[in-house]
């Protein structure tokens, strides 16, 4: 499910540019997709490929992509599956807190927005703030879960 989209937009100036390389899909995306001028695009963007449009251009053209973000969660490594981090998009998501975290996946895969760079995770009655490391001052963070 998709928690957060992401809309860029590019307007061409010229007629001189016949070939756009717009941007690779990483795998964090379920799907991508452009619009020019408001008509999208018939093919999805590949993972791991750089979409390419070559048209000729109007002064004017809008492009628009979008990028839909979801909740993943990520383990430690093979031997640890059950340790994981939670992912937003390409941002690793840390709980502000100094205790052991223990939390079901699908509590994790529920964490809630609560503003531009803040999730929220209610888990066994309680409620944890999710940070990404660049908004982590001075607070007591852990980067793993431990599944229950």
């Amino acid at each position: 499910m998709s928690r957060a989209t992401t809309y860029n937009s590019l307007e061409a100036r010229s007629r001189e540019v016949e070939r756009i390389d717009l941007c690779r899909r990483r795998y964090w995306l379920n799907h991508a997709s452009i619009a020019i001028n408001g008509r999208r695009l018939p093919h999805e963007i590949a993972p791991g490929i750089f979409a390419v449009i070559e048209r000729e251009w109007t002064s004017g053209d809008h492009i628009e992509l979008e990028l839909p973000t979801t909740m993943r969660t990520e383990p430690l490594d093979t031997d640890h599956l059950q340790t994981v981090a939670l992912s937003c998009g390409p941002l690793v998501l840390f709980p502000v807190t100094d205790r052991p975290l223990l939390a079901t996946r699908a509590d994790l895969l529920a964490a809630t927005k609560t503003d531009k760079r803040s999730w929220e995770l209610e888990s066994a009655g309680s409620s944890i703030q999710l940070l990404p490391f660049t908004e982590i001052a001075e607070e007591r963070y852990s980067t793993y879960f431990n599944l229950l």
